[in-house]
């Protein structure tokens, strides 16, 4: 093939990878495309730097993909992975996922860090950056909060205490009493203690 068509399917191939994770890096990517690691490496370092970690974790499976030879098109799709390649997409997944997961978490974003530690089911991550906030907390804030610690059941206990500063006893009794059944008995147990102290 032409050296020159060959370079036409690399700008093509970087054009794709911009318009995926959302026309801003053509410019710096053109500089890489003889290098299709260090494009990747510049594409992540770049998303990073913006704190666009959604972007950052489909760039981490695309990377994976293209290694493999797989259609980046829906990088974080599994139903285009043959079973042969299957467990090495899904290690890429979870470490990007616990990745994003991390940063979100180093940025004070609890529900965007629970939605991939929550895909990698792994919780205690979330529940101790939950542990570690104030009772009290914003406004504005602590309603997102609340929703995975104690809502998804990721640090109930916490998520009651918090309630309580922040909605009082009232509500706090109607959240606790929808969301007992989902608890596991220790759980249920430590929220009930909560509960009668605060009566």
């Amino acid at each position: 093939r032409p050296a020159n068509a060959g370079r036409g399917h690399q700008v093509a191939f970087v054009s794709g990878i911009d318009k995926r994770l959302g026309g801003k890096h053509i410019a710096r990517l053109r500089d890489d495309l003889d290098d299709t690691a260090a494009l990747f490496d510049r594409v992540a370092a770049q998303l990073t730097a913006d704190k666009d970690y959604h972007k950052l974790f489909d760039s981490r499976l695309m990377r994976k993909k293209y290694e493999l030879g797989l259609p980046v098109t829906k990088p974080a799709s599994l139903n285009d992975v043959p079973d042969s390649l299957r467990k090495t997409v899904e290690e890429t997944y979870i470490t990007a996922a616990r990745e994003a997961g991390e940063l979100f978490l180093k940025d004070g974003d609890i529900g965007n860090a629970w939605m991939y530690f929550q895909v990698i089911r792994d919780p205690k991550p979330v529940a101790d950056a939950i542990e570690a906030l104030p009772d009290s907390m914003d406004y504005n804030k602590v309603d997102e909060v609340l929703q995975v610690a104690l809502h998804q059941g990721v640090n109930p206990v916490k998520g009651l205490r918090m309630m309580l500063k922040a909605h009082g006893t009232c509500s706090t009794i109607t959240a606790f009493d929808q969301v007992t059944s989902n608890l596991a008995p220790e759980q249920r147990q430590a929220c009930a203690k909560v509960m009668v102290r605060s009566l």
